[in-house]
């Protein structure tokens, strides 16, 4: 069975593939200069919005049903209204996720405007023509977008799996009532920030209190409150446990 992670980074390499083909299609129409200003039209939002707001409402629901069901310990209490987690995880998509999204988009066209600029920079040194130009536009779009879809899609599909089960099983605790503690989790290897390493350390801290990672304060690994370096690829975890064991 394929991990989330795997499942959310074969849907934005399929992402990276199609609007790479877009790009490169739209090459064949334009001269260099338009396909530039295409590129807003190339490389919308939309379609990265709706992979987030897919990812964030399936797969946040599952932990969400999860973490509240394993601390109520009631089969039939997991979840009263999914209504309402679809409603709250928007109001997150939209604010504290949005900037995540559009970050997306904003690189991806930078990376491709400078590999055009660079293609007909390289054609105007070495006199090629216009159709020549292309084809080295053509090349560079098509390595760029790949090494994308290979690399850029694996990063995000970690970073935003973890933030999406973390923020869930973090709300599916707070929605219980119960006087819940919670703990960050990392793992004990190498490729472990330092930061992240030493929480492993920390004592429980109650459900609304905020863990201090390297000097920033987080509710729970993935936060968008914290900086790059401190969500970028994190494998980190939250554990939890009720008054039956404070």
């Amino acid at each position: 069975m394929k991990s989330d992670e795997e499942i959310w980074r074969a849907k934005f390499s399929g992402y990276f593939s199609r609007t790479k083909n877009k790009i490169l299609k739209a090459n064949e129409k334009y001269d260099p200069t338009e396909l530039i200003y295409q590129l807003p039209e190339l490389i919308p939002v939309e379609p990265v919005y709706d992979i987030y707001d897919r990812l964030y409402k399936q797969l946040g629901y599952k932990y969400y049903r999860t973490t509240r069901k394993e601390l109520l310990k009631a089969e039939n209490k997991a979840f009263e209204n999914k209504g309402e987690w679809e409603q709250a995880i928007q109001i997150y998509i939209d604010t504290e996720v949005a900037t995540r999204i559009t970050g997306v988009t904003d690189v991806s066209r930078t990376i491709t405007e400078k590999a055009i600029r660079a293609a007909v920079q390289e054609g105007l040194e070495n006199g090629y023509g216009i159709e020549k130009t292309k084809r080295l536009i053509a090349k560079s779009v098509d390595a760029k977008w790949l090494a994308m879809r290979r690399n850029r899609a694996r990063v995000i599909a970690r970073t935003e799996t973890i933030t999406s089960l973390n923020h869930a099983s973090y709300q599916g605790a707070l929605s219980t009532g119960l006087e819940v503690q919670k703990a960050w989790l990392s793992y004990k290897d190498s490729r472990t920030r330092e930061d992240h390493y030493e929480m492993n350390s920390n004592d429980y801290i109650p459900i609304d209190a905020d863990f201090i990672v390297g000097g920033q304060l987080m509710q729970h690994p993935g936060d968008p409150s914290g900086s790059a370096a401190n969500l970028i690829s994190c494998r980190c975890g939250l554990i939890f446990k009720t008054p039956d064991f404070i």
